[in-house]
């Protein structure tokens, strides 16, 4: 827990900088409420329940927020009150309780961002796109079975110079601890340490053409198993033309525990004319001449109409877990908005993950599905109201299913300082 006692230090450190320097723009602080209740069938996702419960969840957030011409700084805390009304017999407790801290100094030429999360969940509360964010796919994602804590404290630093130059370059260093408590009988998670260190480079040849490159090192140490680590390159080329940005990217990797791989995709990006974008990267990954595997990135954002909108995100990767194992997962969300007045929306959300344990039997895949109604009640409250279906199929287990019907009100204050 020394990692975690750590991480806290210097997010409160971190917060404290730049409030005795400000210039101009002041602090912004953000309250905000969300009460929700749902009645819910198979809450833990456990395969053949069928009870159903009903939960009040009460989610607090505060968030300080302050920009300056050279800085930015985002603080936000928040937590969750759980209350079982009926149907459980569990215990009111706090969740989803932790910290998030953003920070960027700007300087000629330079940029400096500190990025720092500590968050404390109820695994029985968890579903695998939870711990599924912009930029990470963490190792536990898809071993969430059975009941027990997990905190999850993560600090990150980048250094950006000569931005502004031909030639540029930055650095960046990171460090991870997962810790596990009171966890059921049989569970497979462990404590997890890890640390990486990246060294990236850019050059233009002209406005339109841009090489990169990147080297990395990571680590990770999980309980009771054998320390891992990772050597990375990363080369990528980038073209800009009137129909958009054409690019190409070749990486490879060098476990320890595992075969070398290389990854090789050809992608491009294009502004749309309707409002919107489409970006896209496609490839393989090549492991020793054994396993092949196609991965890659798509992005779609378009305004369809005045009073519609739809996005589409997919993500394919080949990585390295903390215990060894190499692991294809695929990530995807669909979202859909339509304005049905001006103050009530329709919205359609799908989220998807697809984990495969190369040379193994091990596979899991995950999907949920959501259909809301939001309405303004009033200029400070609205009202969302909608249902819900989340399936998890695994090998060797029976397929799970949970259901949700649920409705929230939500309300935010500002202030300025």
């Amino acid at each position: 827990m020394r990692y975690l006692g750590t991480s806290l230090t210097l997010v409160a450190g971190l917060a404290a900088l730049p409030a005795g320097s400000q210039e101009t723009g002041g602090i912004i602080a953000r309250f905000e409420f969300l009460q929700r209740v749902e009645s819910v069938s198979n809450q833990d996702l456990n395969p053949g329940q069928t009870g159903t419960e009903t939960i009040s969840t009460s989610n607090f957030a505060y968030t300080l927020e302050s920009k300056t011409r050279q800085s930015d700084l985002s603080l936000r805390l928040h937590t969750a009150l759980r209350a079982p009304l009926a149907g459980s017999n569990d215990d009111t407790d706090f969740d989803n309780s932790g910290a998030i801290l953003r920070y960027t100094h700007r300087a000629p030429g330079a940029r400096i961002s500190v990025y720092g999360l500590l968050n404390h969940r109820e695994l029985a509360h968890l579903r695998s796109f939870d711990l599924v964010d912009e930029n990470t796919i963490i190792d536990d994602t898809d071993d969430l079975g059975g009941t027990g804590t997990r905190t999850n404290a993560r600090l990150r630093l980048d250094a950006q110079f000569r931005e502004n130059r031909r030639f540029g370059w930055g650095l960046s260093f990171g460090t991870a601890a997962l810790r596990y408590k009171n966890l059921s009988a049989g569970s497979t998670l462990r404590d997890v340490d890890s640390y990486n260190a990246a060294l990236n480079t850019r050059f233009d040849l002209s406005p339109e053409v841009q090489l990169t490159s990147r080297f990395s090192y990571s680590q990770s140490e999980e309980e009771g198993s054998a320390r891992s680590s990772t050597r990375g390159a990363d080369f990528g080329i980038s073209v800009q033309r009137p129909i958009g940005e054409l690019r190409s990217a070749l990486s490879f990797a060098w476990p320890n525990q595992s075969a070398d791989r290389v990854s090789w995709t050809v992608g491009a990006a294009r502004d749309l004319k309707q409002g919107g974008r489409v970006s896209f990267d496609i490839g393989g990954s090549f492991a020793d001449g054994r396993d092949t595997a196609v991965v890659g990135r798509f992005d779609y954002l378009h305004q369809l109409s005045k009073v519609s909108q739809i996005s589409v995100n997919l993500n394919r990767l080949v990585s390295d877990n903390s215990d060894g194992s190499v692991v294809l997962r695929t990530t995807g969300r669909l979202g859909y908005g339509l304005a049905l007045s001006d103050l009530t929306s329709l919205n359609f959300d799908v989220n998807y993950l697809d984990r495969d344990t190369l040379n193994s039997t091990d596979e899991l895949t995950e999907y949920g599905v959501s259909l809301s109604v939001s309405h303004q009640l009033t200029r400070e409250w609205n009202l969302n109201v909608g249902v819900s279906r989340t399936e998890r199929d695994e090998f060797g287990s029976a397929r799970a299913t949970s259901d949700a019907v649920f409705f929230s009100l939500q309300r935010a204050w500002d202030a300025k300082f």
